[in-house]
């Protein structure tokens, strides 16, 4: 599920003028400097935004780095058809604990 980004209603004709020279000025940083210029000042835009606390300006980083693109990434080595049907009895498995917690009263905790 992904949320579109919601943005403050325009206030007056002025604000609206404003947003387009803003959208010209980036179509013709797009076109001067391509995409990855115009990619590098909207990083750097965005990380001015988070630091002055604007929300939903955060940058997302982990440690991980995967180094190998999907293209190259080798064929699994196992056989899906058995690892399915393992992942269908861990279910299967799983929905009759529960089921049985469900239906077993519960235990006063074990006190010594």
């Amino acid at each position: 599920m992904t949320s579109e980004p919601t943005f403050p209603a325009v206030h007056s004709a002025g604000d609206l003028e404003e947003l387009d020279e803003w959208s010209e000025s980036f179509d013709q940083l797009l076109a001067a400097g391509g995409r990855a210029r115009a990619g590098a000042v909207l990083r750097r835009l965005g990380q001015q935004a988070a630091d002055v606390g604007l929300d939903g300006y955060e940058t997302v980083t982990t440690d991980y780095v995967n180094t190998i693109a999907a293209s190259q990434e080798p064929e699994f080595p196992g056989d899906e058809d058995i690892e399915r049907s393992y992942r269908r009895l861990l279910r299967w498995n799983a929905s009759a604990w529960v089921g049985t917690s469900r239906r077993t009263p519960a235990r006063p905790p074990c006190t010594r």
